[in-house]
């Protein structure tokens, strides 16, 4: 609860200020790691997505859960939710990364929607490192949401993983010929105790606060083609993207063979012509 109000207090300090159309939150931000969790928290969870989404007049992509399907399987979850508070979508997460591969169970669906005229895609975290699933992609989405939850094992690896994230997200902004915008926690440390075996193990791990808006439609300028917070610092970024700008970007990539044309419809066997003896 203490996570879920102060977000609510820096939604509302900022779209008070701010116009915003979009927010997109951290994976996981709810505090509970995404190999935890239960039921009640995952729907307490969307409940307060929806009541942010009313209060601060804004679409939301929210960040990500553990929520259990039907089946059983759980899948590391974001929800997408309109101004109004409606549904819009959900992606789960595809590439689990650590502790979430004993727990969860990876999604088999690419997460594009459109929110407001513009085609949102959604990545989660550690999804972000495996080019295909940005390339599939490619024409298909203006702007990539990709909430994380970022953790090091060792205090002094915090600025390399920073480092490391913010060239990621440039190289898949620059690639695929979309924005990226990557939510982090900030860079803090966080201390826990998990079961392993019947034996307690106390972990001691940080995040890295690698949160950044990246938009290559900017070029040349460097400094305006990427924002990211001070440090890592708790913070917000807030730009704006021109989708007329964006289109020329690709234009260009595209006459110039640096950026494929998006993919065309794939035809069933059904539809394959076949040709008579």
């Amino acid at each position: 609860m203490a996570n879920l109000h102060h977000l609510r207090m820096l939604a509302e300090a900022l779209t008070a200020t701010t116009v915003a159309d979009l927010l997109v939150l951290p994976e996981s931000f709810t505090g509970v790691p995404p190999e935890d969790g239960d039921d009640a928290s995952a729907e307490q969870a969307e409940q307060f997505l929806a009541t942010l989404a009313r209060a601060c007049n804004v679409n939301v992509v929210g960040g990500s859960i553990p929520r259990r399907a039907d089946d059983g399987a759980i899948y590391n979850t974001c929800h997408l939710v309109d101004r109004t508070g409606a549904s819009v979508g959900t992606y789960r997460k595809r590439r689990l990364f650590a502790h979430e591969r004993e727990t969860r169970t990876p999604g088999d669906a690419a997460g594009v929607f459109e929110i407001d005229g513009m085609r949102i895609g959604v990545l989660i975290c550690s999804d972000l490192w495996h080019p295909d699933l940005s390339h599939e992609l490619i024409g298909r989405v203006d702007l990539l949401c990709v909430p994380s939850a970022t953790v090091v094992h060792a205090e002094g690896n915090r600025e390399y993983a920073r480092g490391t994230w913010h060239q990621l997200a440039m190289v898949r902004a620059m690639e695929c010929g979309f924005a990226v915008a990557v939510s982090d926690w900030a860079d803090a440390r966080h201390a826990s105790m998990r079961i392993v075996d019947g034996v307690e193990v106390n972990d001691v791990r940080w995040t890295a606060g690698v949160s950044s808006l990246s938009d290559p439609s900017h070029r040349p300028e460097l400094r305006r083609m990427q924002q990211t917070t001070p440090k890592g610092r708790e913070g917000h970024l807030v730009g704006t993207v021109h989708l007329e700008k964006l289109q020329t970007f690709r234009d260009y990539r595209q006459k110039a063979g640096l950026l494929p044309e998006p993919p065309g419809e794939v035809m069933t066997n059904d539809e394959i012509p076949m040709t008579k003896e």
